[in-house]
């Protein structure tokens, strides 16, 4: 089993964690030593965090690492081989290999986590 990174309840909880605390991207920004457009990013969703950057943005916010993956109920891989037969192109095999590779690294930061 793998799990999937929830970059939309990460993003709402910034969001949340900076309105209740009445500050800005900039303040966050200056606390975590990330720049802001980083924080605006991940707010909006437009890049996945590092893992150092999620270990350092729970550790602010209070929150733990595992409210933010679930499990996925596929493999990956079987997943992937029951949609061979849709792959049209190397570059969809490349995507979803990738994904395949980003699942098992926080898989194993989150069992790191607990």
């Amino acid at each position: 089993m793998a799990y999937i990174f929830e970059s939309e309840a990460f993003a709402q909880a910034i969001k949340l964690y900076r309105k209740n605390k009445k500050i800005t991207q900039q303040v966050l920004a200056d606390e975590l030593l990330i720049a802001r457009p980083t924080i605006n990013l991940l707010e909006n969703q437009k890049v996945k965090p590092t893992r150092e950057q999620i270990e350092i943005i729970c550790t602010k916010i209070n929150q733990p690492i595992s409210n933010f993956f679930h499990q996925e109920q596929v493999k990956p891989l079987l997943y992937m081989m029951g949609n061979i037969n849709s792959f049209n192109d190397k570059e969809t095999l490349i995507r979803m290999l990738e994904r395949i590779n980003i699942r098992n690294r926080y898989y194993l930061l989150n069992r790191r986590a607990n």
